[in-house]
């Protein structure tokens, strides 16, 4: 399920529905909103920050990255993404 959400955030964040510097929802308000425990957005942010998408700001909250970074990160997702699908092609028809 998390990875479902972190998707669905970077998909927002590509398509510009949360811009640079940008305050994420709260873990809280979020969880409240899509109807999921708490700790299941947590991951879902966490695993956004280890690929350089958001960033936590002491007091302040999770905002989105620059741009450039957060390019980045979307390209090396696709790339994964590719080289998945063609390992399971691959698995499939041996």
């Amino acid at each position: 399920m998390f990875q479902q959400i972190a998707s669905q955030i970077r998909q927002q964040i590509a398509s510009g529905v949360y811009l640079p510097n940008e305050v994420l929802p709260s873990q809280r308000r979020l969880a409240q909103e899509i109807h999921v425990n708490p700790n299941t957005i947590q991951k879902a942010y966490d695993e956004l920050a280890r690929e350089g998408l958001i960033e936590s700001r002491r007091g302040a909250g999770l905002f989105v990255v620059d741009r450039s970074r957060a390019v980045v990160a979307g390209q090396a997702e696709q790339r994964l993404g590719r080289e998945l699908n063609r390992a399971i092609a691959n698995a499939l028809t041996s």
